[in-house]
């Protein structure tokens, strides 16, 4: 019995040094996790069934294998550094893109995502907006096409749509 109760009070003392070992550990070296600020957010949507919190501003996606700070949405909840309006400037094409996470692009910077890339490729005479979710399948992009998009007048729309899990969201 003497030993058991000494085995029971070292297994004690071990595990509080292991703790207080482990406490200034993460007191020195702070979660690599926390340096974004506010985390990137959706809301419940009525008519598509979740979308963006409108007007994010330098918000961060954070997760054990990303971290990403600065990502936008406008007023519209689009994934965009830019503000955007309904009516059309002259001389300008629209593109709206719909699709799944691939185009709203939570795991890379704001000028780094594939509608900001096209703007800037395509330059002053292409407006490109984003009407990409994350988890959408095309049901939902359709309903994104006529609640939102369609709203903008868009000159062509892009489906990007992705084999590996768009038919499978579909069935939500």
């Amino acid at each position: 019995m003497k030993n058991w109760g000494k085995n029971i009070i070292a297994l004690a003392i071990g595990l509080l040094i292991g703790l207080l070992v482990l406490e200034i550990f993460f007191r020195i070296f702070p979660n690599r996790y926390s340096g974004c600020g506010p985390q990137f957010k959706n809301r419940y949507d009525e008519l598509v069934g979740w979308w963006n919190v409108e007007n994010q501003k330098g918000v961060g996606y954070i997760t054990p294998c990303f971290q990403v700070c600065g990502i936008n949405t406008n007023s519209w909840g689009m994934r965009d550094d830019k503000e955007r309006r309904i009516e059309r400037i002259e001389g300008v094409c629209r593109i709206a893109i719909l699709g799944d996470s691939f185009m709203q692009a939570v795991h890379v910077e704001n000028d780094k995502h594939f509608s900001a890339i096209l703007e800037g490729i395509l330059g002053d005479k292409v407006e490109v907006l984003n009407f990409g979710m994350g988890g959408f399948g095309t049901t939902q992009e359709y309903l994104t096409y006529v609640h939102k998009a369609r709203l903008f007048k868009p000159d062509i729309v892009i489906l990007a749509f992705f084999l590996g899990n768009d038919v499978m969201d579909n069935s939500r």
